[in-house]
């Protein structure tokens, strides 16, 4: 989807474009703290002389920011929420995003003893905007209703199949993304109070980067462990490549806030020092 140079790109269009996200898509969560993230970043950014932005530097930010948003209001436009369980363990792509070759390789159900039955259904292709990629759906069907839509994501290269944790009410599906970074794709949802609760899994990266020994840093994706709310990555050093990680492996446990998951406690075996460090 193209986008003219600077169009949209004053602060009241982009406010209006994050508000239009978060009600057009299944993860209001995550767009909320992406467009907290990303203000963060711009209120800060500079130059390549050091310089705060310049007006027109700033409004092509903006503008690439709306066009990202965009695209998420596009997948959205493209799902269809409501279809049978035949219609989504089909063959057939319930979705228009990846409209180049669109095929679903894995469909089912997951069925647990607390009576919850959800529907899924994965999808490979392409699309013009993101090129190669995979995306998921979630359907509720624990009731004698029509299935009800969960939620999706489009944003993978590499998709599993769904999880889900009576325990702690917790459904979601592990992906990664493309690009060196290896970043998640993963969507995680709770069900609280009877509903389907989206639950955010980037904020407490930027807490993450702060409770590290100086010097230290995670920069790919993580090993999600949800049934028990945990994670592990591997950690790199600020002179490391970004092929090599030299800086050991942390442990991450995590808490759920409302729908935010937030960073409990970090452990870290650190490369090279033979020791152990903690920050809880």
């Amino acid at each position: 989807m193209a986008r003219p140079a600077f169009a949209q790109s004053s602060e009241a269009d982009l406010a209006a474009k994050e508000t239009a996200v978060q009600a057009a898509t299944a993860r209001p969560a995550t767009w909320a703290a992406r467009s907290a993230e990303f203000r963060k970043w711009l209120a800060g950014a500079t130059d390549d002389a050091g310089k705060p932005l310049s007006a027109a530097a700033r409004k092509g930010h903006i503008a690439d920011q709306i066009h990202i948003i965009d695209n998420e209001i596009e997948r959205a436009r493209g799902i269809t929420a409501k279809a049978s369980q035949a219609e989504i363990i089909s063959a057939n792509c319930l979705a228009k995003w990846l409209s180049m070759n669109c095929n679903v390789p894995m469909a089912g159900m997951l069925r647990d003893l607390d009576g919850t039955r959800i529907l899924w259904q994965l999808q490979s292709g392409a699309s013009e905007e993101d090129g190669s990629g995979m995306g998921a759906m979630l359907w509720d069907a624990s009731s004698p209703n029509p299935p009800q839509l969960i939620g999706w994501t489009f944003e993978g290269v590499w998709m599993e199949t769904p999880r889900y944790s009576a325990y702690n009410q917790l459904l979601w599906v592990s992906g990664r993304m493309a690009g060196t970074g290896d970043g998640n794709a993963d969507i995680l949802y709770q069900r609280q109070n009877g509903k389907w609760v989206e639950i955010e899994t980037q904020s407490w990266k930027e807490d993450l980067a702060r409770r590290l020994p100086k010097g230290f840093g995670a920069w790919h994706g993580v090993d999600y462990d949800l049934v028990n709310l945990a994670a592990a990555t591997e950690l790199w050093r600020d002179e490391d490549a970004n092929c090599c990680a030299s800086g050991g492996r942390a442990n991450l446990d995590f808490e759920i806030e409302g729908s935010s998951l937030k960073l409990k406690g970090v452990s870290a075996q650190i490369g090279g020092l033979d020791k152990e460090w903690k920050d809880f």
